[in-house]
């Protein structure tokens, strides 16, 4: 069957040839880590629209298991449940999402997975990596994550990591180090030139794109531009499951281990900028849908960053005044404006002085700064 009949962006239920779209769907979802999740999601609804895999003799018969790696490239996501609730009309043999585990490998297409978000850690066949002898084998990976997709010379990792050694004791170094690498990331703990994970053309260095690979920040962004083009299309609730999924993700900077290093701070600025964003589209929403607890969750979580950030201020003091909790509200409005000026050196917007003013008098409003001043 020719993958192309699916089109890249397109809705493969829409297609109109029920189980033949199934059989598309489920093929490419195998391959497409980014389009999985709702490729399968169409899946299932073709399938609850009745049709069934057999009575279609004529579709080549997909290999046991396809299902369960397709659900794992959506395990993130929150298609999750509501996917393996029919999974058994797919495979008889998906385990439940109790049992599903990362461990097994017949249904696990990622066998190598690297968190960079927090603590670097990398997991090969569901086992922490560990006992790194070289962590500038560590370090070259990283850099080589950083930039998924593209070659480097190896003058840059020379730079990085070798700069003040002389120029053939820092060659040799850099390939003991790529050595090093090439075995910790081989599941027979075996160095292999020709394929596996870091592919070189003897210049040039990079990451095997077509192997099974899933890194933390990348499954992030791409929750993240899900979560926008949902909401551009006016799909807001499930634009925020999938904010919450990138939140979830979000267990700490982008190599914190690294913080001093400058080839770093690009990156992680710009994921520090995407998770408060994200913290402030969650805030939103549930301040829009009177999840008032919820909405003071994440906006505490947004002043935890930046404690200067007015639109968190702005979403805790209507929380609590909506709540009925007037002396909480007036406390946050006197904890943003004093922030503010200590900080910043300004006074509060317009609109956080209009939620002030709201709440109550001029003289309360004075009380509740100097209580914080106290």
């Amino acid at each position: 069957m020719d993958q192309d009949r699916v089109p890249a962006n397109g809705n493969p239920a829409d297609r109109g040839d029920g189980g033949p779209a199934m059989w598309d769907v489920l093929r490419r979802a195998e391959g497409s880590c980014y389009q999985a999740q709702e490729w399968i999601r169409q899946a299932v609804k073709v399938l609850g629209e009745g049709h069934h895999m057999l009575e279609l003799p004529q579709s080549p018969p997909l290999p046991r298991g396809t299902l369960p790696r397709s659900l794992h490239l959506a395990e993130a996501g929150p298609a999750f449940p509501e996917l393996a609730s029919t999974a058994n009309l797919l495979d008889d043999n998906l385990p439940q999402p109790s049992s599903y585990s990362l461990d097994k490998d017949a249904s696990n297409p990622f066998p190598l997975r690297v968190h960079c978000l927090g603590k670097f850690r990398v997991y090969l066949d569901g086992r922490l990596v560990e006992g790194w002898r070289n962590n500038r084998a560590k370090g070259i990976l990283k850099l080589l994550l950083l930039n998924l997709g593209k070659p480097l010379p190896k003058d840059i990792f020379i730079e990085a990591f070798w700069s003040d050694y002389p120029l053939q004791q820092a060659t040799n170094s850099f390939r003991v180090a790529v050595h090093e690498l090439r075995q910790r990331l081989s599941p027979q703990n075996v160095a292999d030139q020709d394929h596996g994970y870091i592919l070189t053309d003897g210049s040039n260095y990079s990451i095997n794109t077509d192997a099974p690979l899933w890194v933390d920040f990348q499954a992030f962004e791409s929750h993240w531009r899900a979560g926008r083009a949902l909401e551009k299309s006016g799909r807001s609730s499930e634009a925020v499951d999938h904010y919450k999924e990138a939140e979830a993700l979000y267990q700490g900077d982008f190599l914190e281990e690294d913080i001093y290093e400058d080839w770093t701070l690009l990156k992680r600025e710009a994921l520090v900028d995407i998770h408060l964003s994200i913290l402030g589209k969650i805030s939103s929403f549930f301040l829009k849908n009177a999840d008032y607890d919820s909405c003071i969750e994440f906006s505490q979580k947004i002043l935890a960053r930046d404690r200067c950030r007015e639109d968190a201020y702005q979403y805790i003091i209507r929380c609590y005044t909506n709540l009925g909790f007037r002396s909480r509200a007036l406390r946050w409005y006197g904890l943003c404006e004093e922030t503010l000026r200590r900080e910043l050196d300004c006074p509060v917007s317009p609109e956080t002085r209009a939620l002030g003013n709201s709440l109550a008098g001029r003289d309360d409003i004075l009380g509740a700064t100097m209580l914080i001043l106290r």
